[in-house]
């Protein structure tokens, strides 16, 4: 990344700080269903929320949550292994066939093999599979769900199940 852009994004968060502050200080982001964590605003919707407790009616969603938990045990110690002999194996690569950091790091923009839009549809696709699964699951288990949601510091962040 060029360091000229750095006074730009630097420029554009303190203004998003600004401007979230203003709107929460006069009482506008409540109206629009909104909240702040921290500089981090929330985006509150019931959208989709019957759709969530009409899917979680079903009995299949128990052996998904069972099959799940035992999915991600299995996973996390793949991937303890994996990053083991990854480590093990970094030490013997020479110096000058080792890719760069840029090349390590699974970013869109950072990594320039990944394109901006794969990576962020990619990421778009995981978080609104990954927290529909925890308001199905929420449902399923007769936990209410307040609301849906997302997080913005400028841009998208994240989404959540309230």
């Amino acid at each position: 990344m060029d360091f000229v852009w750095i006074p730009v994004i630097v420029s554009v968060i303190i203004a998003w700080l600004v401007l979230i502050y203003i709107l929460n200080r006069k009482k506008i982001l409540e109206k629009h269903h909104m909240s702040l964590s921290g500089p981090i605003l929330l985006v509150h919707t019931t959208t989709g929320r019957k759709t969530i407790e009409k899917i979680a009616r079903k009995k299949i969603w128990k052996g998904f949550g069972n099959f799940a938990v035992v999915l991600c045990v299995a996973v996390m110690i793949f991937m303890v292994v994996m990053l083991c002999w990854s480590a093990s194996i970094a030490t013997q690569i020479p110096e000058s066939m080792a890719p760069s950091p840029r090349m390590l790091i699974g970013l869109p923009i950072i990594n320039p093999i990944i394109p901006l839009w794969y990576g962020l549809l990619g990421l778009i696709i995981a978080m609104v599979v990954h927290e529909f699964s925890h308001g199905i699951l929420a449902a399923f288990a007769k936990v209410k769900i307040k609301s849906l949601g997302v997080l913005f510091l400028v841009l998208p962040l994240g989404a959540f199940v309230e």
